[in-house]
């Protein structure tokens, strides 16, 4: 069922934007698995942990509303600055890999880490629904990266993907650009202040990723310091993808660069 074929039925969130306890959380979705016409679930700042996403994710494997009242589900999932850690991305994770209708999933500013970004790929990787994903600020390093690129970029369906903000450093980013030549989905890519800027080797591998990508349209590597070779070779990159249309570099680089 396509949205504009029944404008009728209601978008309604969920939307909190204060702490809630475990106890509160199980009689809301006890009382939300009856409601029909729910289709997004944002929680912002409010603390649920990981036995909060457990309650998520047991609410949407039950969650079966009517066609009739609401084909599509539960669309939206924001949880950002939860503190949802490893145990609670795995939860998520098995969730992902079950379910047909979450289209968006945030999970900014929480504690994943790489463990968590392992969990929660080992699930992604059998999801063929999710288009976006945004995993910002959530301390994931260089062996997350790797997960990131093997799980996500590589096997999953996301078409736009933001790890801004975690430390992925030089390994972590030259993981998800040998990824990006083994992708066909992706579309927009966020890898602002991933710390990678400083070494040839991770931006020749991103380079090359790209370069390998035909999917690929908008990519932003802010707020990375980026060694005049390395700012070289992104400059040919771009000049021979016009299919990237946007290429957001720090500002910080040169002036003849940028």
């Amino acid at each position: 069922v396509k949205e504009n074929e029944q404008l009728d039925i209601p978008r309604i969130p969920l939307f909190i934007t204060v702490p809630i306890d475990f106890n509160a959380m199980k009689i809301t979705f006890s009382i939300l698995v009856q409601y029909p016409w729910l289709r997004q679930i944002q929680l912002y700042h409010s603390k649920i942990g990981d036995d909060g996403a457990m309650v998520i994710a047991d609410y949407l494997h039950e969650y079966k509303p009517p066609s009739a009242k609401n084909p599509f589900g539960i669309e939206v999932l924001e949880l950002p600055q939860c503190d949802i850690g490893p145990k609670g991305a795995l939860l998520l994770g098995r969730m992902l890999a079950q379910n047909e209708t979450i289209k968006l999933l945030n999970l900014d500013f929480n504690p994943l880490g790489d463990e968590g970004a392992a969990n929660l790929g080992e699930g992604l990787k059998w999801n063929s629904t999710l288009e976006k994903l945004t995993l910002k600020y959530c301390n994931i390093g260089a062996l997350g990266g790797e997960c990131a690129g093997k799980f996500i970029v590589r096997s999953s369906a996301v078409r736009d993907l933001s790890l801004r903000g975690n430390p992925l450093g030089p390994t972590g980013v030259a993981h998800v650009g040998e990824a990006l030549a083994k992708n066909a989905y992706l579309i927009q890519l966020d890898l602002a202040d991933t710390g990678f800027g400083v070494d040839l080797e991770a931006i020749e591998a991103l380079r090359d990723g790209i370069e390998s990508n035909d999917s690929l349209e908008v990519i932003d590597i802010n707020l990375n310091s980026l060694v005049p070779a390395g700012m070289q070779l992104l400059l040919e990159l771009v000049r021979a993808k016009p299919k990237i249309t946007r290429f957001d570099v720090y500002e910080r680089i040169g002036e003849q660069a940028f």
